[in-house]
């Protein structure tokens, strides 16, 4: 157990950084040839250094794996206990822990807890202080989940709040947080020191003037000298660890490797990382010179004593570009310890392996607490260094937290108004990007700062239009927006919160669409294709073959268009056929050949997986493609073959979205009995024998008219004009159809006849979201034909349809709270199911616009779920808005 929280995510393979994704286990039915295995040992590495990836800590923090090597320090509740005790034995931090309890006139801290990974310290805290405010902050979507679910298990909702993302780009406005905790080993993994200053700039500008910090890590000076180059130990029962160390060239850093070894099944992981090892004088003087002052233990005695505001009279003179603060302190309540109780204290420090050395102590918690007693590495002696930020104004200035009507905080607006020198019309946005890693983040300067675009992008944010007839533009929104109707706004009926008991998330404690919301033209700025990304391959539908779903199982003029349009927006792009650095893989046939049967090094270096038709133009075999991509471990964009085989199945998705509290229509399922199913069997299995059975739940559950689509399915086949049924008649006469068609089982939902919308974005939760405009189906030349307004299997695929020519699409007029609900809805479902990189969520309402201005009471209910929709070109749009339209499934 090497290092302990973490600060990022899952391990990337696409321009976006992804979700966690796992290949599909049941194997594809038509085998391909078998892919050359990737080892996952390495064998005898005589240089560690040179097999450590640029951010591995990706790898590292993605998934079950690290809690299970470093549980006996991160996963042992009495170990999070005596760190926090040890955080409460300073009186000035427990100043700010007590700060508001039982006193209603003094607001209650705000609490960072920066790289927080499963939340442990967060969620302690919360228990032990239920008034606070703590948030946690870390770029490992896996451990975030857990401790949202956490978080949920032990009630603690209402006073934490978790967001994924980079700890150089801290979501929150300028003087947001009384405290900084970057706990457990969680500073240092950066390659260059330069990211390290960045991570405390970002530290100073989110802190309160008169604000807190606190850094744990590893007793650099300590490791170098003593490490162990080789080390084993049992994890559990039938896990095994063995560990490399080697210090890097310049001895500033601790590269380690860990073979971790499970029985019955051999190495199951062979992982590489590093570490800063920073002496108590190098991190101090770090510290300082992003403008902090150090406090030492002696200090903190004398200023928790001082009946009066202790003011620092000299100037920190910086050279990183961040404002300087020189002021007074903000005192803390002297201590009221006796002599017996500081002794009684100072024993059970040492009992609790808290060690004083000179101003500060050296931390050995872990070594003394830890069940194991095997190999604790970087975790076993560490240093605390604590600091504060100068209060300028002599008086402990902070953004006070917004509270909802159920008493639940709200996420911060920033007050900074600046215009940003990259796109002065976005709207509603504050962003930052990060030049070496080419990723967008959600980033806020203050109003005085220095705009230097080699360090930050400036903060531009604009206020929410005023009322519901605004015209909504391309815009992203941000933490920045706030969660209610700005003030003098009319309020909505649908601004109440929505709540939910899922094990899930509950919807209250769910990171709203504005934390993740990021500008599209700084995602395509940040991401700098061409210049990362030599070759880039597109996979396709297969021309040559028949594709079963589209009419008469044929490609038409208006597909070969799409594809004509796509190269066109490629080219500007900077990538094509004829630069040699576009290969266009349509050929399904050969796409197999090529990539299993040749060598690492000539397969592709990155697809974009544009093949919604599915391999070998089948729909149920879409997730094949991603599939052998994983197998062949080539990265690729979009979805993957888990997520892609879950939205296949429209029943499965409304089931789950159901329990993530989001709207669906009222529905029964029809299964087919099969053969040899008896009458109680059949019930048993929950499959409605008969279409006389299925009428009477569609009275009971649903009512008429109802709609009756398949349960499974693409390219809107199976739904048509004849899926809204009136009565049995109807039901049977369309059952039978489908039979005819070879479609079986079906769902029959309550016919929703309201506005039907599309939400369609692009990124991903660690890096952020793009929003592109919500659009609306206009189905008003379709009324005047006196014909039933649903896009179905015409729409797509019949040119002599008027479904096909006489429906258009038009900017959604909704209310700004009805719009961020919708998004809110969008990033659950996205992170629920795996989505990647883009998506597309359809809604229809069941009467009406559903934004509750209209008089009727619609409710907006989920569609569908697209995770690899179709990008079609159409006339609305023009230039490289052709890529910005989602057409995908609408049914």
């Amino acid at each position: 157990m090497l290092v302990s929280k973490v600060d990022p995510p899952t391990p990337s393979r696409s321009s976006f950084t992804p979700a966690s994704r796992s290949p599909r286990s049941k194997p594809c039915p038509t085998t391909p040839p078998t892919p050359v295995a990737h080892p996952v040992c390495r064998g005898r590495v005589s240089d560690l250094s040179a097999h450590v990836p640029p951010r591995w800590w990706r790898g590292v923090f993605g998934d079950h794996m690290y809690l299970k090597t470093d549980g006996d320090v991160v996963e042992d509740p009495d170990v999070t206990r005596e760190e926090i005790r040890m955080l409460e034995d300073d009186s000035l931090l427990l100043e700010v822990f007590r700060r508001g309890e039982g006193d209603p006139s003094k607001p209650p801290s705000r609490i960072l807890d920066l790289c927080c990974g499963q939340g442990r310290h967060t969620l302690f805290l919360a228990r032990e202080y239920p008034h606070l405010h703590i948030h946690g902050h870390d770029q490992s979507t896996y451990l975030i989940n857990l401790a949202r679910e956490r978080s949920t298990h032990t009630g603690s909702t209402q006073n934490t709040r978790f967001t994924v993302g980079d700890s150089r780009r801290i979501p929150y406005p300028d003087s947001s947080f009384d405290l900084v905790l970057v706990m457990g080993n969680s500073f240092g993994y950066h390659a260059e020191d330069e990211e390290d200053v960045r991570v405390l700039e970002e530290i100073y500008r989110a802190m309160a003037p008169g604000g807190r910090g606190v850094l744990d890590l590893t007793d650099g000076e300590h490791m170098r000298c003593s490490f162990a180059e080789r080390s084993w130990e049992w994890v559990d029962d039938a896990t095994f660890v063995c560990r490399e160390r080697q210090l890097s060239a310049d001895g500033k850093r601790l590269i380690s490797r860990e073979v971790i070894t499970a029985v019955g099944k051999g190495v199951v992981r062979d992982q590489f990382y590093q570490e800063r090892l920073y002496s108590r004088d190098e991190i101090e003087d770090l510290v300082r010179k992003t403008g902090f002052v150090i406090t030492t233990e002696e200090e903190t005695r004398r200023k928790s004593q001082s009946p009066t505001p202790l003011v620092e009279a000299e100037e920190v003179h910086l050279t990183s570009g961040v404002p300087q603060f020189s002021a007074t302190l903000h005192p803390a309540p002297a201590s009221n310890d006796s002599e017996d109780e500081r002794t009684s204290k100072t024993a059970r420090d040492s009992d609790s392996g808290i060690v004083e050395r000179g101003d500060a102590g050296v931390v050995t918690v872990a070594k003394e607490l830890s069940k194991r007693q095997e190999d604790l590495g970087m975790m076993e002696r560490r240093i605390l260094v604590k600091f504060y930020k100068r209060d300028e104004l002599g008086e402990h200035q902070r953004i006070e937290p917004e509270i909802d009507e159920n008493g639940s905080w709200k996420m911060l607006r920033s007050i900074t108004k600046e215009r940003s020198v990259f796109d002065s019309e976005v709207q509603n946005e504050e962003f930052a990007w990060d030049e070496e890693e080419n990723e967008v983040g959600v980033k806020r300067l203050s109003s005085g700062e220095n705009t230097n675009l080699h360090s930050h992008v400036p903060v531009h944010v604009d206020d929410p239009p005023s009322s519901p007839d605004t015209a909504f533009g391309d815009r992203t929104i941000s933490l920045a927006t706030p969660a209610a109707v700005e003030s003098g706004q009319e309020e909505s009926p649908m601004s109440q919160p929505t709540t939910s008991t899922s094990a899930f998330h509950t919807v209250d404690n769910y990171p709203n669409s504005e934390s993740l919301a990021v500008s599209l033209p700084l995602i395509s700025s940040a991401l700098d294709l061409k210049s990362s990304i030599s070759c880039l391959t597109l996979v396709l539908g297969d021309p040559n073959r028949p594709c079963f779903g589209k009419l008469n199982n044929t490609w038409n003029a208006e597909d070969m268009e799409t594809r004509r349009k796509l190269l066109e927006g490629l080219d500007l792009l900077g990538f094509s056929e004829s630069a040699g650095n576009l290969v266009i893989q349509s050929d399904h046939h050969r796409l197999l050949l090529d990539w299993a049967n040749v060598t690492k090094s000539a397969r592709p270096k990155f697809v974009l997986n544009l093949c919604d038709e599915g391999l070998d133009n089948d729909a149920t075999k879409e997730l094949h493609v991603p599939a052998l991509l994983e197998m062949l471990n080539i990265p690729y964009t979009g979805a993957g073959p888990n997520c892609l085989a879950h939205c296949y199945d429209k029943g499965l998705v409304n089931r789950t979205a159901k329990t993530l509290n989001v709207p669906i229509p009222r529905e029964v399922y029809y299964f087919a009995a099969e053969e040899g199913d008896t009458p109680n069997s059949s019930a048993q299995k929950g499959v409605v024998a008969d279409v006389d059975g299925l009428h009477e739940m569609v009275l009971e559950r649903v009512g008429y008219p109802a709609f009756v689509k398949p349960v499974k399915g693409d390219n809107s086949l199976g739904i048509t004009t004849r899926s809204i049924v009136r009565d049995k008649t109807d039901l049977e006469a369309y059952m039978k159809e489908l039979a005819a068609w070879g479609i079986r089982d079906v769902i029959v939902q309550e016919y929703l006849q309201g506005t039907e919308y599309g939400v369609g974005m692009v990124g991903n939760a660690e890096a952020g979201f793009h929003f592109f405009p919500t659009m609306e189906v206009d189905y008003s030349k379709i009324v005047e034909r006196n014909l039933p307004p649903i896009l179905g299997y015409e729409s797509k695929w019949d040119p002599n349809s008027p479904y096909w020519s006489e429906i258009k699409y038009r900017p959604a007029q909704l209310h700004p709270d009805v719009e961020r609900l919708l998004r809110k809805h969008c990033v659950m479902l996205w992170e629920r199911f795996g989505c990647v990189d883009y998506a597309r969520f359809d809604f229809r309402c069941d009467v009406g616009k559903g934004d509750g201005y209209d008089g009727l009471g619609g409710n907006i209910k989920l569609l569908e779920v697209n995770p690899n929709p179709g990008w079609c070109w159409d006339d609305y749009y023009n230039g490289l808005e052709a890529l910005e339209r989602f057409e995908g499934d609408c049914d």
